[in-house]
C-alpha cells in the first residue's frame, strides 16, 4: 500500500488545489470530485476493522478543502424581523427577542453549534410564561445510547411549544444544516467523515423544502403531520452512511417513518437504529461493495 499511498497522495493534493485555486464557480464541484475519488480509493486503508493513519493525511486535505468552500447558504435563510408584532402574539415575540440574542448584528450568522444555548433560552422564555415547553435532543439514529454512531457528539436540540392547544417546533439554529460546504451528498460515506447535512435532503422534494422554508424564515413550524415527518426525515437521512445506498441500492432519499414512529423515536421510546442497524446509521464503519458509488446523478 506504500505506493499507492504515494500516488493517493499526489491525486488528492492536485484535487484539493483545485478546489483552493480553482474558479469560485468550480469549486463546489471540484469538491464533489474530491469526495468521490477519496471514496474510491478508502477500502485501501480499511485493514482489519481499523483505518491505518495513512488515511488521516488524505483526509485532513478534504476538511481543509471544505474550509475553502465560501460561507453561502443552499437555500434561502434570512429570518424574519418585526417590530409590529402584537404583544399577545407570544410565540413571535419570543421568537424575535431569542433571534435578536443569537445574531445580534450578524444576520448572516450560520449558528454552528448554538442549538443548546439557543433552545435553552426558548425553554427558559416560555417556562416564564407559563407556557408548556419542551426541550428535545436528538442524536445520530435517534439513540444517544450508542457512541459508536457519533463518539458522544453530534447532537441537536430543538424545542416543542404548545400554544392554544396547537404544538409548534421551534429551531433557530436549524439555517446551520443548509451551509453549501457540507451539503454534498457526495460527502455520504467518506471515512472519518460525517455524513451531508441534514439541508441537502431537504431540498430534494417540494414539501419538504416547503417545510424547511417556513422554518428558516419564521423559527417555528405547526406541528401537523406533514411537517413532523419532513422535519424528522431530513435528519434521519443525513443519518444514513453509504452502506445503506450500497446494500439497499435505494437512492430514493426517502424514509418509512411516519409521524407516530418519529415521536416515538425522541420520547426515546423506539429509534433508527432500531430498524436500520448499526452499521447502516453515523460513520461509515465498513467497506463498500462498490468504491465507486455515486450520489449526485
Amino acid at each position: 500500500m506504500k505506493n499507492n499511498f504515494e500516488k493517493h497522495k499526489t491525486d488528492v493534493i492536485r484535487r484539493y488545489i483545485d478546489v483552493k485555486f480553482g474558479k469560485m464557480k468550480n469549486q463546489f464541484s471540484n469538491l464533489e470530485e474530491l469526495y468521490r475519488y477519496v471514496r474510491s480509493i478508502q477500502n485501501d486503508y480499511f485493514i482489519d476493522g481499523n483505518l491505518s493513519n495513512d488515511f488521516n493525511y488524505i483526509t485532513r486535505y478534504l476538511k481543509k478543502a471544505e474550509e475553502d468552500i465560501p460561507i453561502d447558504f443552499i437555500m434561502e435563510s434570512s429570518p424574519i424581523f418585526s417590530n409590529g408584532f402584537d404583544s399577545d402574539d407570544k410565540l413571535k415575540n419570543v421568537i424575535y427577542n431569542v433571534r435578536s440574542k443569537l445574531l445580534g448584528s450578524d444576520i448572516e450568522d450560520p449558528l454552528i453549534d448554538k442549538c443548546t444555548y439557543s433552545s435553552n433560552l426558548v425553554f427558559r422564555s416560555f417556562s416564564e410564561l407559563g407556557l408548556n415547553v419542551r426541550r428535545v435532543i436528538i442524536y445520530p439514529g435517534f439513540t444517544k445510547e450508542h457512541d459508536l454512531l457519533h463518539f458522544g457528539s453530534g447532537y441537536h436540540a430543538f424545542n416543542i411549544v404548545t400554544i392554544n392547544d396547537k404544538k409548534y417546533i421551534i429551531d433557530l439554529t436549524y439555517r446551520q444544516f443548509f451551509l453549501k460546504d457540507r451539503s454534498s451528498l457526495e460527502r455520504i460515506g467518506v471515512f472519518s467523515l460525517f455524513n451531508t447535512t441534514p439541508g441537502k435532503f431537504m431540498t430534494l422534494n417540494d414539501s419538504r423544502m416547503n417545510t424547511a422554508l417556513e422554518l428558516l424564515k419564521n423559527g417555528y413550524i405547526e406541528m401537523t403531520d406533514e411537517n413532523i415527518k419532513n422535519y424528522f426525515d431530513g435528519f434521519a437521512l443525513s443519518y444514513r452512511n453509504a452502506t445503506y445506498y450500497d446494500e439497499t441500492l435505494d437512492f430514493s432519499f426517502t424514509t418509512n417513518y411516519s409521524p407516530y414512529d418519529y415521536m416515538r423515536f425522541i420520547n426515546e421510546e423506539d429509534s433508527q437504529l432500531n430498524h436500520e442497524g448499526i452499521d447502516r446509521l453515523g460513520y461509515q464503519k465498513k467497506v463498500l461493495r462498490n468504491p465507486n458509488i455515486r450520489f449526485s446523478k
